[in-house]
Parts: structure tokens; sequence; C-alpha cells
């Protein structure tokens, strides 16, 4: 399956390669972007070359600054 790097849009859903919803808090260009898990947890962290796949979902070469929401 193909993917490609994109900038995730502020706002927007999207469901991740490996499981779980994510929403997109801010868009930092760059193909980076600041993601909170959906779940009652609320993981927040910055993606790092975030790639869209053909089927729409979503995976990144890595994160940073991982940390819980209160």
């Amino acid at each position: 399956m193909d993917r490609h790097y994109f900038n995730p849009t502020p706002d927007m859903i999207y469901w991740g390669k490996g499981g779980g919803s994510y929403i997109c808090l801010e868009a930092e260009g760059h193909f980076r972007a600041k993601f909170q898990r959906v779940n009652k947890y609320k993981w927040t962290f910055v993606a790092h070359g975030c790639q869209m796949y053909d089927d729409g979902t979503i995976e990144w070469d890595g994160s940073t600054g991982g940390h819980y929401e209160e």
C-alpha cells in the first residue's frame, strides 16, 4: 500500500495505521503536527514525518513531547 507525507489539518480526526484515533490539535508544517489520542487518557504528542496511506490511515516517523493531558 502506497503512502505519502502530508500536513495534517487541525480539528480533523485521523485513524492510526496501528489502531486508535487521533485528533490534530495544531499543524506545525513540514509534515509535523500536535496530536491527541481520542480516548479518556488524552495522550498528547508532536508527530514528526506524518504519512498517509491510500486507505486514509496515518502513521509518523517519530514523536516527541508525549504526555497525558489533565
